[in-house]
Parts: C-alpha cells; sequence; structure tokens
C-alpha cells in the first residue's frame, strides 16, 4: 500500500524454507509484474559450498549463545540471547547445529570455538564430539567462563568455530554493565501473567507464585519521540542466578497517546521456574529505554536452605562429568555401563544457609537389593550463591558388574 503524498517506498516479497538446504545450487531469476506488465527484474545464484565437517558431508544450520551457571550441566535448559550482564555472567555458550546425510558409522571430529575479548586477545575453545550411526542432526556447544559472575569486560565479542582451519561458523555477542534503573518520562514497564484454562491475562503485578502461571508477558511504554522510527522492542530478561535471555516485544504507536506500547511473552526456563528477582530491560530506537523487576515466589522443597530442585536426571559415564551434550537416560546396558551421574539445579532465592546442603545417595536394584550407598555427603552452599548444582558420581566397587 501506498500512502497519499509519498514519493518513493520500498517494498519486499520472499520464499523459502525453515530449515537450511531448500535450495539446490543454480541460478535463479525473478521477475515482478504488476497487471500482467513486467516491473522489475533480476537474478542471482546459489552456489554449493564445501562441507563444514568433510568426515560427515555436515552444514552448519545455527549459531547461537546462552549463559550457564556450569562449564558443565546438561539437566540445564537454554535460554538464548546475544547481550548479557557484565555483573552477573558467568559462562557464555557457543551453540551450532550440524545437518548431514545419516551417519554409516561412529565419527569423532574436532572444532575449535574462537572468543575474541573486546581488547583483541583471543581465547580458543577446543572439543572433540563424536556422532552415532543413523544421526542426520546434531546440536554442539563449546563453554568458556568462569563459576564465579564478574570476570566478562563489557564491549563487543566474537566468535568463530574452525575445523581443519576452515572457518565453518561466526557470530558476535555483547557484554553490558548493567545501567541505573531509571525509567525516562513516560516510559513503563508492566508484568501479567496466563495459564492453560484461564481467560486471558492476569491484571498487573510484581510477584508471581510457582504452579499459577504458564507464561509471563512484560508490557512495554516508550514515548514515540524517544522510539524514533523503530516499532520492535529488544529485550533482555535477567534471572536471580544473574543468566541473560533475549526476547522481543512488537510494538504498536498509539497516536493518541503519543507512545509505543507493545506486549509479549518473557523468555523463561523451561519447566519449574527459578525463583528470585528478575530484571527486564527493553530498548527500542536510539533513545527508548525501560526496565523494571519482577519476582518469582513458591515452596521451598528444602525449607532449611530455601531451595528447590528446577530439573534432576541421571546420565551415563565415566570419571568425567557428562557435558553439555549428554542426553538423559531411564535405562542402560548392564555390559556398558561404567558409573552413573545424578545431576540436580536448585535454586536459592534468599542468602538462607546452614552452609551445605547435606544429602546421600542410594542405588538399588531388583527386589530392592542395596547395590550403592555415598553415606553422608554435604555440597558447600554459600548465601549469595543463587543456583546450585549437586553433582554425584555413582560408581560400583571393582569387580563388581552393574546386574
Amino acid at each position: 500500500m501506498v500512502e497519499k503524498g509519498w514519493a518513493g517506498s520500498f517494498h519486499t516479497a520472499g520464499w523459502g524454507a525453515r530449515q537450511s538446504g531448500a535450495w539446490p545450487a543454480g541460478t535463479y531469476h525473478v521477475a515482478c509484474t504488476e497487471e500482467g506488465r513486467s516491473v522489475a527484474a533480476t537474478s542471482f545464484e546459489v552456489v554449493k559450498r564445501p562441507p563444514a565437517i568433510p568426515s560427515l558431508g555436515a552444514a552448519v544450520t545455527h549459531v547461537k549463545f546462552f549463559e550457564s551457571v556450569a562449564e558443565r550441566l546438561p539437566v540445564e535448559s537454554r535460554l538464548y540471547g546475544a547481550r548479557f550482564d557484565a555483573q552477573g555472567a558467568r559462562w557464555i555458550k557457543t551453540e551450532f547445529g550440524l545437518v548431514y546425510p545419516a551417519a554409516p558409522s561412529a565419527t569423532t571430529f574436532s572444532v575449535e570455538c574462537v572468543y575474541v575479548f573486546p581488547d583483541g586477545s583471543a581465547h580458543p575453545v577446543r572439543l572433540e564430539r563424536r556422532v552415532r550411526p543413523g544421526w542426520t542432526v546434531s546440536v554442539h556447544s563449546a563453554a568458556l567462563g568462569w563459576d564465579d559472575p564478574g570476570h566478562w569486560p563489557a564491549g563487543s565479542y566474537k566468535v568463530s568455530c574452525w575445523h581443519n582451519d576452515n572457518q565453518i561458523a561466526a557470530a558476535g555477542f555483547e557484554v553490558v554493565a548493567a545501567p541505573a534503573p531509571v525509567n525516562p518520562s513516560g516510559s513503563r514497564l508492566r508484568f501479567s501473567s496466563a495459564k492453560s484454562g484461564d481467560a486471558g491475562r492476569s491484571a498487573p503485578a510484581q510477584a508471581f507464585e510457582t504452579g499459577g502461571f504458564d507464561t509471563l508477558f512484560a508490557e512495554a511504554t516508550v514515548p514515540l519521540k524517544a522510539a524514533g522510527d523503530s516499532t520492535d522492542f529488544a529485550c533482555v530478561v535477567t534471572d536471580p542466578a544473574g543468566s541473560t535471555a533475549s526476547f522481543p516485544i512488537r510494538g504498536e504507536p498509539r497516536e493518541k497517546e503519543r507512545v509505543l506500547a507493545g506486549a509479549g511473552p518473557v523468555s523463561l526456563r523451561d519447566g519449574v521456574p527459578m525463583r528470585g528477582a528478575y530484571r527486564v530491560e527493553c530498548r527500542v530506537g536510539a533513545k527508548g529505554f525501560v526496565v523494571d523487576r519482577f519476582e518469582v515466589t513458591g515452596r521451598a522443597e528444602l525449607p532449611e536452605l530455601d531451595a528447590g530442585v528446577l530439573g534432576a536426571a541421571v546420565f551415563e559415564g565415566d570419571e568425567q562429568p557428562p557435558d553439555d551434550e549428554a542426553a538423559p537416560g531411564a535405562s542402560f546396558r548392564a555390559g556398558e555401563v561404567r558409573s552413573l551421574w545424578v545431576e540436580a539445579l536448585l535454586d536459592h532465592p534468599t542468602g538462607k544457609t546452614p552452609g551445605a546442603l547435606a544429602y546421600s545417595c542410594r542405588l538399588t536394584g531388583a527386589r530392592n537389593t542395596l547395590l550403592l550407598d555415598t553415606g553422608a555427603r554435604k555440597l558447600p552452599v554459600a548465601p549469595g550463591d543463587r543456583a546450585i548444582v549437586l553433582r554425584q558420581r555413582l560408581s560400583l566397587p571393582p569387580k563388581k558388574k552393574w546386574p
């Protein structure tokens, strides 16, 4: 549509597929017509690149970034973003996906992902991965960071991943120092919730109880003048553990009120949400900015620590704990199992702690036969820890086999 008074305009049309690989190599011709008359014509070429991993014939499907509270934590759900908080960031991980013909046999390959910091220093992370027979897709990740926050300098980072000296993927992210939580005049951020089976969203609130919602929404409002020509809010949410994830909000101008307003779902972890205080910041245009906080409350499964289980799983492994790509299991082959690992992620929204989490693990077999008992163990918990990672290896004594 062309409005009255316009002297020129730009228009687009597109065609494609959600997954890469849908365009055969060759030359393509595009013609645009209006009432049978040609108004524009051009052509382009699609070329076939060499495979990223030749031994698999693999192509890269995506590159994403996500935060984690530990170097290895397969039990944690992933929230993606490209803008992270300097005060809270710990491990910033690079995820890349591969697609390939069905692997005829197990294949091992190596990739090196290089993080380039704002000062130009390079920090390589080397990983070796194994693809099983029959696989056609896989997702892999490289991790760089620290177990405690505050080590990532603010600035722009570049990450490139390499295989056999050939670059297979590249992307970037930003680490920012959190600004003062003061909203400019006329800006507002409100939160509401929705639950399956309920009609519509709740009234605006600052606190939400676990189990009482499926989705949380943020509603952002800024003056039109501050938004400029932009209509899309770029938002980030920082959870109680300091991990940051991105989410968009599509804004709509309200000429009568002279504001840009929009609402959208907040990115939260799958499953049980982490209890505690969250910070949401939304930006639009050069000057549009709004920030506020909300809290997720709920019952503590471990009252003495004010801790609750967010996720737990059992993994097959060896002496090393499972990495981010490990898949949890419920059945294992007795002749192949070397050891099992129990991993759990717990929240800890307050400073309440007796100093340690006391626990023990028991492994029983058929007819409740006791196979293993770790005995009493203690995991140190500091008052400032907002996430607790419990990791315990279960290994039978020498010469004893898994029944």
